[in-house]
C-alpha cells in the first residue's frame, strides 16, 4: 500500500475515536465492557501490568503505550469479547509473553492492518510470545502478529493460517525498519496479490536475524518468498524458511522473493518452488530456491538451498534466479526446469563473484543453461563446481552456459551435458575473458560447437585446464573445444574421445584464427560421414587459419572425411611448429605436424624447443608420454617384477592437490597373493591399502607387494576357490548348520538365540583369499545379530581369479515371551587396545553395545571402517531399526555391492538420509568412512543445519565444503577433535577406535536430552 494511503487509515481510524465509543470496548453484541483491572503493575517498564486472562489481554487496546507481561497461557475462546479479536491499533509499548501462550487467534476482516496488533510503532516491543492462531483473514497488511510493523520483536512463535491480499506474512504484513528476531512462524500463508512471506510478506530498512518459517508459501501474484516476500534495503542472517512456495507473478523464492540494498548471510530454504504462469510462458519469472531476483550488489554468503526449482518462465536458479552483487560459499542441490536462462545455482549472474560454490541438482532448459549458472555477465568465478546432468538447445554448458567478459580458475563440472548448439563440459559459450585451472569430466552430445570444456570459445583464453568426457557432435567438435574463434589455449589437454563429422579434433575441432600451445590431446578421434565431410585430426581438425606450437596427439584417426590426419586435418593455410603425433596408434602417416613412432614419442630427444622439468615432464608415467608438469599429478600403478608385467601398468592423471583412492586391478602373479601397494619394489616404502583416499600433490608411483604361497610353476594359477570349512560358533559352543558342511554346497542355515556369533571361513587353497561382506576375512570375525533372519555373504576368491559365494543365514529367534535373548554382555577383554589412547572408551561403547569386537581378543583400533558399518553402528546408536527392504528405488549403480547384511541398514540410512550416494550414482559401501563423511552423517542424524563457513583447522582448505558446517557443529558439542598439530585430516580414513569413541559420545548426548525430555 502506498504511503499516502496507510496515512489516510490512520487518520480515518483517528476520526472514527473522536466520534464513537472505540471498536475495543464492545463485545461480539455490541455491549459497552466496563473498565478491566490488571492483576499487578502499574504499565510502567519497572512494573509493567500483569495479564491472566482474555478479557485482560483485550484491554492493552486502552492502554497503547503501557507495558505489559503475561502471568500464564491465554485461551481467547473463552470470553466473548476476544472470540472474534479486534486488532489493537498504533500499539507502542512492549508486551512480554514470558513464554506464554496466547491460543485460539481468530479474525475474519474485510479490511487493512489485520493481526493481533493491526499495528506497531517505532517504539513498541514484542518479545518471549506464542501464538497459536485458528485463522486470520483480511486485505492488505495481514499477519498473526501485526499487519503493519516499525518496532523490535524477538522470541515469538506464531502458527495458523493466514489469508490477505497484498503484503501478508506469517509473523508481519510489512515491517518497516523493525528488527526482528529469533522468531518463528509455521501454517500456510496465501496471498491474492504481491508481497507475501511465510514469515514477513515485505520488509523495509528492517533487521531480520535468527529466525524461520515452515508453512506453505501461496499466492496468484508475485514478490513471494518462504521467509520474506520482497526485502528491500534490509539485512536477513541466520534465518531460513522450509516450506513449499508457489506463485504465479515474478520474484519467487524459497527464502526471498526479491531482495533489493541488503546482503543475506547464513540463510536457507529447504522447500520446493514453484513459478507457475499459465500461459504467459517464456516472461521474466525470476524464481529462485533461495532467492527469486537479488539485486542492488547485495552479498549472498554461506547459505543454501535444496529444493527443487520449476517454472515455465526465464531466469530460474537453484539458489538465485537472477543475480547482480556476490555470491560466496553457497549452494544448491535441487534439480531445476525452466525456460531461458537456467542454472543449477543462479539463472542470470552479472557483475559480481562467484566463490567457493556449487550445485548438485540436473538442469533442464532452452537457452542460456548451466549447471552453476545459465549466463555469467561480467562476472569471476573461481573454486565453484557443479555435478548434475544439463540439457537445452543453445549455449548449454556443465557450469555455465554462456560467459560473457569475466575470469574463470579452479572450477569444475561433471555432469553430462545435451544441447543443440554450442554445448560444452564446462562452459557453452566463452566470450572475452580467462579460463584457468579447470576442468569437466562429463560427457558431451551436441550438433554445432560442441566441447569437452568449451563449446565455443571467442576472443578468451584458456590455460591449465582439461577435460576427460567423451565427446559426439556434427559439426566442429573437439574433446577440449569446439570452436576456437581467435581464442588461446595452453598447457592444457583432454582425453576423452571426440566422434563427428566435420572439423573433428582432440583437442579442438574448428580454429579460426585461434592457438594451440604446449597441449596435447590423446583420445580416439572418429569421424564417419558422408562424402564431402572434411577435417579430422588427432588434436585439431581444422587449421587453415590457427597456430599450433609445441603440441601432440596419440589417439587413433578412424574414418571416411577427405582431409584427415594424425595432428591435424586440415592444414593448409595453418602454422605449425615443433608439434607430433604418434604414427603407430594414429594409423596416419602425413607431413601436417610430424609422425614419430611410440618409441619415439617417448624419446624425450625427439621434441625440438620444448622446456623440460619446467612446462614439460617425461618419466615412467603418462604411459611414457609428456605430460604437463605444473598442473597434473600422476598416480602409476606396477606390476613388480610380475609374471606379464606389460599388462600390469596403469597411469592415471589427476589435477594436483585431488583426493585419490588407492585401486584394486584384481592382478594375478603364479605363486603369490597380492598384498597391497609400496613405494619402493622390495616393499621397504611406505605401504598403501586399497581404499586408502589422500590428496595427491606431486607424482605417486605405487609397486604391487606380492607374499610366495608356492614354487609353482610354468603359467599355472589354481582355480581352486571351495571353502575347508564354515564353522560357527556360540559362547565357546558350534552351531548345526543344514545343510551339514560340504564345499560343494553354498548356502547353508543355523539357529541360535544369541545376539552374536563368531563366523570362521577356510579356504582350500592356501592361494586363495576369503571375504566376509567385503571385507578380508583373516581366520574369524564376531557378527551382531537382529532379530530373526541375519544374512552373511562369503566369497572365496581363487589364484586366478575365480570367484565362489557361499551363503549363510543366521536366524536369531525368541524366547517365549517373544523378546530376543542377549546373554549378559561380556567383559572387555580386547588384548590389542592395551596401552590403546581410546581402550577406556572402546570397552564402554563395547559393554554398552554400541561397537563389537572382530573376535573377543581383538578389536583392531586403528583398521578402518567402511561406510556401512559406521551406519550400522550409527544406526545402532541412535536406536533406529528398519525391516529388510529393496534399495531398487535407490538407484545406485554399485548396489550389488551392498553386502546382504546391511541392505536393511542402507536402506534406513539413506531414507533418513544419513547415507548419500556420489554425484557418479554410486554408494561405495564397501570404501572406508573418511573423517569428513563421519561428521556429515553424524551432522544429518542429529539434523544440524550445514552452514558454511570456514573451520580454524590449519587444512580447512582440505575440507570439503559440504562437510565443514557439520564438522564445526560435531567439535563445538565435544564430539569430535583434530588428529595433532591443529589439523583435522578431513579425507583420511576413520579408524575404529575414533568411530567407537564418537559414539559413545553422542551415546551420552542422546541420553542426556532424553533425560531433560529434549
Amino acid at each position: 500500500m502506498n504511503q499516502w494511503k496507510k496515512q489516510g487509515v490512520l487518520v480515518l481510524v483517528i476520526c472514527m475515536l473522536l466520534s464513537v465509543p472505540y471498536p475495543g470496548w464492545l463485545s461480539s453484541v455490541g455491549t459497552v465492557h466496563a473498565a478491566v483491572s490488571f492483576v499487578g503493575g502499574d504499565g510502567s517498564e519497572d512494573e509493567p501490568f500483569q495479564i491472566t486472562t482474555a478479557e485482560q489481554l483485550n484491554e492493552i487496546r486502552n492502554h497503547p503505550t503501557s507495558h505489559f507481561v503475561l502471568i500464564n497461557d491465554i485461551d481467547l475462546s473463552t470470553d466473548a469479547s476476544t472470540i472474534a479479536w479486534e486488532p489493537i491499533i498504533n500499539f507502542s509499548g512492549s508486551l512480554d509473553g514470558r513464554g506464554n501462550t496466547i491460543s485460539n487467534l481468530i479474525i475474519d476482516k474485510s479490511s487493512n492492518n489485520v493481526g493481533l496488533f493491526a499495528n506497531v510503532l517505532t517504539e513498541g516491543r514484542i518479545e518471549n510470545l506464542v501464538i497459536v492462531a485458528v485463522e486470520v483473514r483480511g486485505l492488505d497488511y495481514v499477519g498473526i502478529l501485526v499487519g503493519s510493523h516499525m518496532g523490535l520483536i524477538n522470541n515469538v512463535s506464531v502458527s495458523g493460517a493466514v489469508y490477505g491480499d497484498n503484503y501478508v506474512g506469517g509473523l508481519i504484513g510489512d515491517s518497516d525498519k523493525s528488527n526482528i528476531s529469533n522468531s518463528i512462524a509455521a501454517g500456510s500463508v496465501l496471498g491474492e496479490g504481491d508481497y507475501v512471506g511465510g514469515l514477513i510478506g515485505h520488509a523495509l530498512e528492517s533487521i531480520v536475524s535468527h529466525n524461520s518459517a515452515s508453512g506453505l508459501v501461496v499466492s496468484k501474484g508475485g514478490y513471494v518468498g518462504g521467509l520474506v516476500g520482497e526485502s528491500r534495503d534490509s539485512e536477513i542472517s541466520d534465518s531460513f524458511a522450509v516450506g513449499d512456495v508457489k506463485a504465479n507473478l515474478r520474484y519467487i523464492g524459497g527464502l526471498i522473493g526479491r531482495n533489493r540494498g541488503g546482503d543475506v548471510t547464513n540463510s536457507y530454504a529447504k522447500g520446493a518452488v514453484v513459478g507457475d504462469f499459465g500461459p504467459v510462458a517464456g516472461n521474466f519469472g525470476y524464481v529462485g530456491g533461495l532467492i527469486g531476483r537479488n539485486s542492488d550488489g547485495d552479498e549472498v554468503k554461506d547459505s543454501f538451498a535444496t529444493g527443487n526449482v520449476t517454472a515455465n518462465s526465464d531466469y530460474i536458479g537453484g539458489l538465485i534466479g537472477y543475480a547482480v552483487g556476490s555470491v560466496a560459499n553457497s549452494y544448491a542441490t535441487g534439480h531445476v526446469n525452466g525456460e531461458q536462462y537456467v542454472g543449477g545455482l543462479i539463472g542470470d549472474f552479472r557483475n559480481g563473484d562467484i566463490s567457493n560454490s556449487f550445485a548438485e541438482g540436473t538442469v533442464t532448459g532452452g537457452n542460456y543453461v548451466g549447471g552453476l549458472a545459465g549466463l555469467i555477465m561480467e562476472g569471476n568465478t573461481s573454486n565453484s563446481s557443479a555435478s548434475g546432468d544439463v540439457q537445452g538447445d543453445k549455449n548449454v554448458g556443465g557450469l555455465v552456459g554462456e560467459y560473457k567478459t569475466g575470469t574463470m580458475t579452479e572450477s569444475y563440472a561433471m555432469g553430462s551435458v545435451t544441447a543443440n548448439r554450442n554445448e560444452g563440459g564446462l562452459v557453452g559459450s566463452f566470450q572475452n575473458g580467462d579460463v584457468s585451472l579447470s576442468y569437466a569430466t562429463g560427457e558431451v552430445s551436441g550438433l554445432k560447437n560442441t566441447g569437452g570444456l568449451i563449446g565455443e570459445l571467442v576472443k578468451s583464453h584458456v590455460i591449465s585446464s582439461y577435460s576427460t568426457g567423451n565427446v559426439t557432435g556434427s559439426v566442429d567438435a573437439g574433446g577440449l573445444i569446439g570452436g576456437n574463434r581467435d581464442g588461446d589455449l595452453s598447457f592444457s589437454f583432454a582425453t576423452g574421445t571426440v566422434a563427428g563429422c566435420d572439423d573433428i579434433g582432440g583437442l579442438v575441432g574448428d580454429t579460426d584464427d585461434g592457438k594451440v600451445s604446449n597441449s596435447y590431446a590423446t583420445g580416439n578421434v572418429t569421424g564417419i560421414c558422408n562424402p564431402g565431410s572434411n577435417s579430422i585430426g588427432g588434436l585439431v581438425g581444422d587449421n587453415r587459419s590457427g597456430t599450433i606450437e609445441n603440441s601432440f596427439a596419440i589417439g587413433s584417426i578412424i574414418g571416411n572425411i577427405s582431409d584427415v590426419g594424425g595432428l591435424v586435418g586440415d592444414g593448409s593455410s595453418g602454422i605449425i611448429t615443433n608439434s607430433y603425433y604418434d604414427m603407430d596408434l594414429s594409423g596416419q602417416s602425413d607431413n601436417k605436424g610430424q609422425g614419430l613412432t611410440s618409441e619415439q614419442m617417448k624419446n624425450i630427444a625427439n621434441y625440438d624447443g620444448w622446456y623440460f622439468d619446467t612446462i614439460w615432464n617425461m618419466d615412467q608415467h603418462h604411459y611414457g608420454y609428456p605430460y604437463l608438469a605444473g598442473m597434473q599429478a600422476f598416480l602409476t600403478y606396477m606390476g613388480n617384477d610380475s609374471n606379464d608385467g606389460s599388462g600390469m601398468y596403469v597411469s592415471k592423471s589427476y589435477r594436483i592437490g585431488s583426493s585419490v583412492t588407492i585401486e584394486d586391478f584384481n592382478w594375478t602373479r603364479t605363486g603369490h597373493l597380492f598384498q597391497g601397494w609400496n613405494t619402493e619394489s622390495d616393499g621397504s616404502g611406505m605401504p598403501y591399502e586399497i581404499g586408502d583416499e589422500r590428496p595427491l600433490n606431486s607424482n605417486l608411483l605405487l609397486y604391487a607387494t606380492w607374499k610366495r604361497v608356492s614354487s609353482g610353476s610354468g603359467s599355472w594359477q589354481s582355480d581352486n576357490a571351495n571353502l575347508a570349512n564354515l564353522i560357527v560358533t556360540i559362547g565357546g559352543g558350534e552351531l548345526a548348520l543344514s545343510p551339514q558342511f560340504s564345499a560343494e554346497k553354498t548356502s547353508y542355515q543355523a539357529e541360535t538365540m544369541s545376539s552374536e556369533a563368531i563366523i570362521k571361513a577356510t579356504p582350500s587353497s592356501a592361494w586363495a583369499t576369503v571375504t566376509l561382506e567385503g571385507e578380508r576375512l583373516n581366520g574369524e570375525k564376531t557378527v551382531v545379530l537382529a532379530e530373526g533372519d541375519n544374512v552373511f555373504e562369503i566369497v572365496v576368491k581363487a589364484e586366478n581369479g575365480t570367484l565362489k559365494t557361499y551363503s549363510l543365514t543366521i536366524h536369531r529367534v525368541v524366547d517365549s515371551e517373544g523378546t530376543p535373548t542377549t546373554p549378559e554382555a561380556p567383559g572387555c577383554t580386547f588384548s590389542d587396545v592395551t596401552g590403546h589412547w581410546a581402550k577406556s572408551f572402546i570397552c564402554e561403547a563395547f559393554e554398552r553395545g554400541i561397537v563389537n569386537g572382530y573376535t573377543e581378543t581383538r578389536f583392531s583400533p586403528q583398521s578402518g571402517i567402511t561406510r556401512v558399518e559406521f551406519a550400522a553402528i550409527l544406526l545402532r546408536t541412535l536406536g533406529m531399526t528398519s525391516s529388510a527392504s529393496s534399495l531398487s528405488g535407490h538407484g545406485f549403480v554399485d548396489q550389488d555391492q551392498i553386502p546382504a547384511w546391511a541392505t536393511s541398514t542402507v536402506h534406513i540410512a539413506v531414507e533418513k538420509g544419513l547415507l548419500q550416494g556420489y554425484p557418479d550414482h554410486s554408494l561405495r559401501p564397501l570404501d572406508n568412512v573418511s573423517r569428513a563423511e563421519m561428521a556429515a552423517m553424524i551432522g544429518r542424524a542429529m539434523k544440524w543445519g550445514n552452514l558454511l563457513g570456514n573451520t580454524t583447522f590449519h587444512d580447512d582448505a582440505d575440507i570439503p565444503h559440504w562437510a565443514k558446517g557439520y564438522i564445526q557443529e560435531a567439535v563445538a558439542r565435544g564430539l569430535l577433535n583434530g588428529r595433532g598439530d591443529n589439523r583435522f585430516s578431513p579425507l583420511e580414513s576413520t579408524t575404529r577406535a575414533e568411530a567407537a569413541v564418537l559414539l559413545l559420545r553422542l551415546w551420552y548426548v542422546l541420553k542426556l536430552n532424553s533425560e531433560s525430555g529434549n
